[in-house]
């Protein structure tokens, strides 16, 4: 059985056991609707001209994708499969206009009305590969707003990259593709592949494999690198159909799932507890969680009022030296571009939006654990001892609530699906990495961009070729590098600060929304066992036995015959 199938059979069974004692959990429910409607997106990325519609093409065994667009014109174009053919071309906003496919030069001519395009095509090669969805991706040279929206779009939705390098144009992995192959390995997994081999004899073909393999190796890939020729359609195929999608299932729901288990054990403890408790007892419970909640909205505050102490100026100063270190590390790289006039701008752009990034999801990670940690030590006196709810919950909430930041920091959850959640409390967690990249990195771009052009040609019409090198040097290091970091630290903290704020309530909120569930469930269960229970032991050895079979259901389901600790 398959691991998405198992997952539903284990929400199925999980459902018909707790309705038998009137449990009702709305985040299984939830998890449920997203397994069933996930879609798992597989990127083909490279630069312009590396043959990613070719080969995407090969595999439909349709010229379906337009070999002759211009990188201005480039849409990310998502291929998918329906009984008719027609193409949506989706804006910012999220409306959609409708097209045929005989309509592909209107689209290219309204291409910066559009964010992506869906393709869809009565073929039987997609409908073959379902779930997978391919998407053909712009190029990493396109200008620089659509390659942002298209790679920052794909990030959140892919979950697995296809990638192609030219043979012809290359030979070898470039700075760029580093850079982008850097981004995708610390979000995704990949296939590397080398394309138009039939135009490269053999012999050089297994030349460049074998120094492309090298540079791989800092990125700890160990699988082959696929050869592609003219007719690389089957190669495609076995890349798709070697994609573990049960790993794929494990990585967007595991934890998911044990996090619902977890919940759903604990209410059932909490109802055992409190109908073995006295009312007495259950009262001071809740009067216990009452004052919890005080002072996690104390903790709150006072954390929202050291923002910028204890997060936010250490953070952005090391942020901002690790944008500047690449810059420099980079800076010969950088003048080669000037010199030629090669997209210098596109480059400098790369170098910002990847390190900012990267280090953007260190620091919020390292952030939210601290905030986690912070949380549950306030709550480290709260005594459920008398109620037989284990000595570790607040552990376990602790856990959950990080792995839940954690996995929207790293978008495994299912962007699309969590957008459209207004009241999902992940939502604000990925906003905060994704506010930070876009809206921090767009004006400093567009300053750059501003001032670039004005400092280049200054120092190429003032020097001599020999001295030309030197001076783009110095025009980097004295002119656009302090410029840059001027507006790192005027943009940074006030989109920095007012992230942090949102992850402190939603950290707050996933916490206090844990405790409100816990005194609900010991004031419902009250109710029952003063209203409607006439033999609470009949109904105490009924939660007990929908316990322990829950327990043995999520022991051969979801911790794979691992020990399981009840709450």
């Amino acid at each position: 059985m398959s691991r998405k199938k198992e997952f539903l059979n284990f929400i199925k069974q999980t459902e018909s056991l707790i309705e038998k004692v009137n449990v009702q959990n709305e985040d299984l429910l939830k998890t449920k609707e997203k397994i069933q409607n996930t879609e798992l997106i597989v990127p083909v990325v490279g630069a312009f001209s590396a043959g990613k519609s070719t080969l995407i093409n090969s595999f439909l065994k349709d010229e379906i994708l337009s070999t002759n667009i211009t990188p201005e014109t480039a849409l990310a174009t998502e291929i998918r499969y329906s009984n008719e053919n027609y193409i949506e071309a989706v804006k910012e906003n999220n409306e959609i206009d409708r097209y045929n496919f005989e309509d592909m030069e209107t689209i290219k001519q309204k291409a910066s009305n559009y964010q992506y395009l869906k393709l869809y095509i009565n073929n039987e090669k997609v409908k073959e590969i379902e779930p997978l969805i391919l998407v053909d991706m712009p190029g990493f040279d396109s200008p620089i707003d659509i390659h942002n929206k298209a790679i920052m779009n794909y990030l959140s939705k892919g979950v697995y990259f296809v990638v192609l390098m030219s043979s012809v144009e290359d030979g070898n992995i470039s700075k760029r593709l580093i850079r982008e192959l850097r981004i995708i390995s610390e979000f995704r997994d990949f296939t590397f592949c080398i394309s138009k081999t039939n135009l490269k004899p053999q012999t050089e073909v297994e030349k460049i494999k074998d120094y492309v393999k090298e540079q791989l190796e800092d990125f700890d890939y160990e699988k082959d690198i696929v050869l592609l020729d003219d007719n690389g359609g089957e190669n495609l195929r076995k890349i798709l159909k070697s994609i573990n999608l049960d790993n794929l299932y494990n990585d967007l729901f595991l934890d998911e799932l044990k996090s619902n288990y977890f919940n759903i054990d604990s209410t059932l403890s909490t109802k055992i507890s409190t109908l073995k408790n006295s009312k007495e007892e259950a009262q001071n419970i809740i009067e216990e969680i009452k004052s919890s909640l005080k002072k996690l909205e104390n903790k709150k505050q006072q954390m929202i009022e050291n923002v910028e102490e204890k997060y936010s100026l250490v953070n952005i100063n090391s942020l901002i030296e690790r944008v500047i270190g690449e810059i420099v590390k980079n800076e010969d790289y950088l003048i080669d571009l000037a010199i030629k006039k090669q997209g210098f701008e596109n480059e400098l752009n790369e170098i910002i939006r990847n390190s900012l990034m990267i280090e953007i999801k260190y620091k919020f990670e390292n952030i939210s654990s601290n905030i986690v940690e912070d949380f549950k030590i306030e709550l480290n006196n709260l005594n459920f001892e008398s109620f037989n709810i284990s000595e570790d919950w607040i552990d376990k909430l602790a856990n959950s609530t990080e792995i839940l930041i954690k996995k929207s920091l790293n978008r495994l959850e299912t962007f699309g699906q969590i957008l459209s959640e207004k009241n999902n409390r992940v939502y604000k967690a990925i906003a905060s990495v994704i506010a930070i990249s876009t809206n921090v990195l767009a004006p400093i771009v567009e300053i750059v961009i501003l001032f670039l052009p004005e400092i280049l040609n200054f120092v190429m019409q003032k020097s001599k070729e020999e001295k030309l090198k030197n001076e783009i040097r110095s025009a980097i290091h004295t002119q656009i590098i302090p410029k840059i970091r001027m507006k790192l630290k005027e943009e940074l903290p006030i989109v920095f600060n007012r992230e942090i704020e949102n992850l402190i309530n939603v950290i707050s909120e996933e916490f206090e929304n844990k405790l409100q569930e816990k005194r609900k469930e010991i004031e419902h269960t009250l109710k029952e066992k003063e209203e409607n229970i006439q033999n609470i032991e009949k109904e105490i050895a009924l939660l007990e036995n929908i316990k322990n079979k829950l327990a043995t259901l999520a022991n051969e389901m979801l911790f794979k015959g691992v020990e399981n600790e009840n709450n």
